[in-house]
């Protein structure tokens, strides 16, 4: 492969591991409960083609979360960047009066906008939504689990998981396999 772990010697390297499997951990229960959620909801009438991909998307993206969750956990390169990938579809929840995109996967702590109120609020929860119309009052959501989350995972691959060509260089005065 092109990617290098970080050596076991490291000092760092409980650290970025422990870190590593708490993101995992919050992605595959969070995927675990939506993708249950939208099992469920399937019994319930799913009316047209557009909201039935609609649920199909939303269930996909569970189905990701969890995948994405255990291959971080193995420490896999695939790992950081499907679970980056699922991180920032949970940064922006908005929701307009012609369209909306909620998806949420484990913990949170969000800051929201409407014209009725702003707020910070913090939930464990798996909910989501893509709404294509519909007579919701305009609200927008950051989720600062999320951009935290994507801040170290972009970290973690960008100095962990180098290119080929940084990999066979020495990094900190140690040579790249670790020895």
């Amino acid at each position: 492969t092109n990617t290098q772990k970080v050596p076991k010697h490291f000092p760092a390297r409980s650290r970025h591991v422990q870190l590593g499997r708490l993101i995992a951990a919050n992605q595959m229960i969070g995927g675990v409960m939506g993708a249950a959620v939208f099992l469920v909801a399937v019994r319930q009438a799913v009316a047209g083609f557009l909201p039935f991909l609609a649920w199909l998307a939303m269930l996909s993206l569970y189905g990701l979360a969890v995948r994405a969750g255990l291959s971080l956990w193995r420490d896999e390169p695939c790992g950081y960047r499907h679970s980056l990938a699922i991180q920032l579809c949970q940064l922006i929840q908005l929701v307009t009066p012609m369209v909306g995109f909620v998806f949420s996967c484990g913990a949170q702590v969000t800051l929201s906008y409407s014209k009725a109120a702003s707020n910070l609020g913090a939930a464990f929860t798996s909910a989501g939504f893509i709404q294509l119309s519909g007579q919701s009052p305009f609200s927008i959501t950051v989720n600062l689990v999320a951009a935290l989350s994507a801040l170290w995972l972009v970290r973690a691959i960008r100095t962990v998981h180098q290119s080929p060509s940084k990999a066979a260089e020495p990094s900190h005065g140690v040579a790249a396999d670790g020895a």
